[in-house]
This record gives C-alpha cells, sequence and structure tokens, in this order.
C-alpha cells in the first residue's frame, strides 16, 4: 500500500500544478511530468500484478514446452526502440533454443524485467548482452549491462522486494529482480548477481534445472 501511495500522491500533484498556473511553460511541464507519473504507475502495476501472479501459482501444475530464445528474441524486438533512444545495443547470444518446460507468461515475465533493468541502470551509450546456453540438464540465461556496477553489500542485498541500491540513478519500484527470483524458483532454478569484467556492469544469471522443470509439470 505504501510503493502505491507515494506514486499516485505524485500523480495527483501535476494537474494540481497545471490547474494552478496561468504560465504556458510551467503548464506544459506539469503535463509532461503527469504523463512521466502514469507510466511509473503502470509499471508498477504490471510488476505487482505479476508478482501476486507468481506467489499463487506456488507450483506450475500446467507446465508447457517454452522456448527462451523465442521468449528474448520477442523481449529483445519490443525494447529495441527505448534503446535505441538513449544509445544502447542489445544482442543476443543463443545456439540453442533454450527448451524448458513451464509456464510461457511467467518466463516472459522473468526475461523482460531482467532485459528493463539492464536498460535502466545500464545508463547511455552502453550494452545490453542476453546469453543463453545449455548444458547437460541446465539452461543457464545471463544478462549483463555496462553500467558501473553494484558494491558488494548491494549485491547481497539484490532480489529483495521493494529493495533499490544506493546508488541507482533510475528510477524504478525495487521489485524487478524479486519478480525474477520468485519466477525462477517456481522453475525449480536460481538466481545469481556480480559484477562485470573488471567490476563494470551487472551480471545476473538464472539457472533452471531441466529435470527440476520436469518434475513441477
Amino acid at each position: 500500500a505504501h510503493e502505491l501511495r507515494t506514486p499516485v500522491a505524485a500523480l495527483r500533484a501535476q494537474p494540481e500544478v497545471a490547474l494552478a498556473t496561468r504560465d504556458p511553460g510551467i503548464r506544459d511541464a506539469a503535463l509532461r511530468h503527469g504523463i512521466e507519473a502514469c507510466d511509473r504507475m503502470t509499471r508498477l502495476v504490471t510488476q505487482l500484478m505479476q508478482l501476486a501472479r507468481a506467489d499463487e501459482a506456488g507450483h506450475l501444475a500446467g507446465a508447457t514446452s517454452c522456448e527462451l530464445r523465442t521468449i528474448a528474441e520477442r523481449v529483445l524486438a519490443d525494447s529495441a526502440p527505448a534503446a535505441m533512444q538513449d544509445g544502447t545495443s542489445v544482442a543476443l547470444e543463443a545456439a540453442d533454443p533454450g527448451r524448458v518446460l513451464g509456464d510461457a507468461a511467467l518466463l516472459e515475465a522473468l526475461v523482460r524485467n531482467l532485459v528493463d533493468n539492464a536498460l535502466r541502470h545500464g545508463g547511455p551509450d552502453g550494452e545490453v548482452r542476453v546469453k543463453l546456453v545449455q548444458q547437460d540438464r541446465e539452461v543457464r540465461l545471463t544478462v549483463e549491462d555496462t553500467g558501473p556496477g553494484v558494491t558488494p553489500e548491494t549485491l547481497e542485498r539484490l532480489g529483495r522486494r521493494f529493495y533499490r541500491a544506493a546508488e541507482a540513478t533510475a528510477t524504478g519500484s525495487g521489485l524487478g529482480l524479486s519478480i525474477v527470483k520468485r519466477i525462477a524458483e517456481l522453475h525449480g532454478g536460481s538466481v545469481s548477481f556480480r559484477n562485470g569484467d573488471a567490476d563494470r556492469g551487472l551480471r545476473v544469471e538464472v539457472t533452471i534445472p531441466i529435470q527440476g522443470c520436469e518434475r513441477s509439470n
């Protein structure tokens, strides 16, 4: 409830400013900020719904065969316009389809939150790399950005609900990575966080054991 009250208050404040002023410049700025607040609210509500669905699922009774490569391609295609505006390049390396048993909608939410997090915190003019490999009975999905990375203390806390790193510059609710963690757990998998090469960027690795997926079906 607290997380919803804050953006609602911010959303209400902007039209109040627009109504109270006679200055066209102030009014236009308030309306633009109102649109941005609507976008933030939409993202927060979407994430809360994803988290609620993942919590309610409990197990994957209706798991079906899913291709993670196809899901990643769709997510990156959707994210490309926003990435191009920031001068960020996105790349997918996936020789294998990464077929697993799972919930397609939840797996797409997992990939989308990872890519969105990388784009938001990786900084402009960077690169987001998505890699998918399958070894033995595991599928490993890695999403890495070229941003500043995070402190060791932050690495230990990533994935907690509503946790936002003190060094974060992008807006957000602190829900994206907790959604990733919960969905991975539902698929019998795990999530790990670490900084990239030379301590630059954040590298998130999701491992889903195919055997675990088969047990959940």
